[in-house]
């Protein structure tokens, strides 16, 4: 099968829907099929061209203004790209790229369906957030490309539940949990120090949305409390996010927090694997594909009730469930740590959960088949 993935995209970076993608697309191309990643907004370099090359997968680039002309296509290049591909299916990637517009027709002249991942881009929380600029992009333009869209993909029944209460049932729709590959050789080491817990989070420090303000909040009252726990922070700090991580470090300078930047690769799995907890506090989440890969190194997690894959965990005892509320997370992670066999327990449960779920393989076979469906 001939398949092009379209949407912004960048191989080695802390966010998680390009790595998930990443993660597919190389799964796909290990299983036979002609991949290609189109990046939408900027030109490919040579060094991406190449480390997709390695793995079996073709990179293209599709320069275009953000919103200039997003109706048309001046340039040419998606037509060229489109007639020397010939994609049996085509799978934008995340919400709110203005070219899909454009995009999405140009698909439906050549009668080439077309799949659409939200990303977690159309959560109802993360709507709330310039909520009124985002309800109106969704009607003038956004709509659109979903109502030609072939079929849409979700990777959590929470997910799929919130579009179908706020925006429609979709013609087509797939509950498919992202890939996430695991390094072999690398495994959590267990709990060191019950009484002075590595609390870790990887990703990208939007404060708000990852809760991280709610972590510290409730690491300051287990201080109180006499217990010792740090966080550890993994990731980038973007210029719109720099006050807010200033800001949050001087509030709570007494807490240990240790802002270790960002780290990739297997010296990301390796600084994973020396934690004691992963925690994942966001205030709607997703999916979480470094939550994830840490459950898959068997690190036991910490994951806030608002997460979309709460309900599996729960129903799997893979992972501790923690309210927003700091004071209430903070008595329950203080139960939590007088019983370190509920933690290995816990910590299994989730590595054979993520090993079942998030395969790549397996993830590739049943995204093969939803596309197949769209031929029906």
């Amino acid at each position: 099968m001939r398949i092009v993935h379209i949407g912004p995209f960048k191989i080695g970076t802390t966010n998680g829907s390009y790595n998930a993608l990443w993660s597919l697309a190389k799964a796909q191309a290990a299983a036979g099929d002609a991949v290609t990643i189109m990046r939408v907004g900027k030109p490919v370099s040579q060094e991406q061209r190449e480390l997709a090359a390695a793995k079996g997968v073709t990179f293209a680039g599709f320069p275009c203004d953000r919103w200039m002309n997003f109706w048309s296509d001046p340039s040419g290049v998606f037509e060229r790209l489109l007639g020397e591909l010939r994609p049996d299916v085509a799978h934008l990637q995340y919400v709110r790229v203005p070219k899909y517009h454009y995009i999405a027709r140009a698909l439906k002249r050549r009668d080439i369906p077309f799949v659409v991942s939200t990303h977690g881009g159309l959560n109802p929380t993360e709507m709330l957030r310039r909520g009124t600029s985002k309800r109106i992009y969704w009607k003038l333009v956004e709509s659109g490309v979903h109502k030609l869209a072939a079929g849409i993909h979700f990777v959590s029944q929470a997910e799929r539940d919130s579009y179908v209460r706020d925006f429609g049932a979709p013609r087509r729709a797939a509950v498919i949990p992202n890939a996430v590959e695991i390094p072999p050789g690398i495994a959590w080491k267990g709990l060191r120090d019950a009484a002075a817990p590595k609390l870790a989070f990887f990703g990208r420090y939007d404060i708000w949305h990852k809760g991280l303000d709610l972590t510290a909040e409730t690491l300051r009252l287990l201080w109180k409390q006499g217990l010792k726990p740090e966080l550890h922070l993994y990731g980038g700090i973007k210029d719109r996010f720099a006050k807010q991580i200033r800001d949050l470090l001087e509030k709570y300078r007494e807490i240990p927090i240790i802002d270790h930047g960002l780290v990739l690769g297997e010296q990301k799995f390796r600084a994973m694997a020396e934690c004691d907890f992963y925690i994942q506090h966001s205030r709607f989440e997703l999916f979480g594909l470094s939550l994830v890969e840490a459950m898959g190194l068997g690190v036991p997690a910490l994951v806030s009730s608002t997460s979309d894959l709460m309900p599996e965990l729960r129903q799997s005892q893979a992972a501790f469930e923690i309210p927003l509320d700091p004071e209430r997370a903070a008595e329950i992670l203080s139960a939590i740590l007088k019983d370190r066999d509920r933690i290995t327990q816990v910590a299994g449960a989730g590595r054979r959960w993520m090993q079942q779920e998030c395969s790549p393989d397996f993830i590739a076979r049943k995204m093969r088949e939803f596309y197949q469906e769209l031929h029906v």
